[in-house]
Formats: C-alpha cells, sequence, structure tokens
C-alpha cells in the first residue's frame, strides 16, 4: 500500500485536535475512541480519490 501524502497544515490540525482530545477527556478508551474517528475523517476523503 502506498503512504498517500498529506499537506502541513492538515498534519498540524491533526495534532492539534488530538493534544485537544487528550486534555478534555479523561477516559483512556473514549480518547482512543475520538481520534480514531478523527483520523478516519481525514484518511476517509483521501481514498474516494481516484489514482492515475
Amino acid at each position: 500500500m502506498k503512504n498517500k501524502k498529506i499537506s502541513q497544515s492538515t498534519k498540524k490540525h491533526i495534532r492539534n485536535e488530538k493534544a485537544k482530545i487528550r486534555r478534555e477527556v479523561q477516559d483512556v478508551k473514549k480518547q482512543e475512541e475520538m481520534i480514531n474517528k478523527l483520523c478516519q475523517k481525514f484518511f476517509k476523503k483521501d481514498e474516494n480519490k481516484r489514482s492515475i
């Protein structure tokens, strides 16, 4: 599987959102769930694009 490149600003946004989730949510399982949902939101968009 080929690694998808994402823009630097998107990486920064994901990193900031993950930090925000870790600060605000105390339950570790809930943190993992929310972080996985966040990542799926960004990586799902790239899967729909067609490779040329």
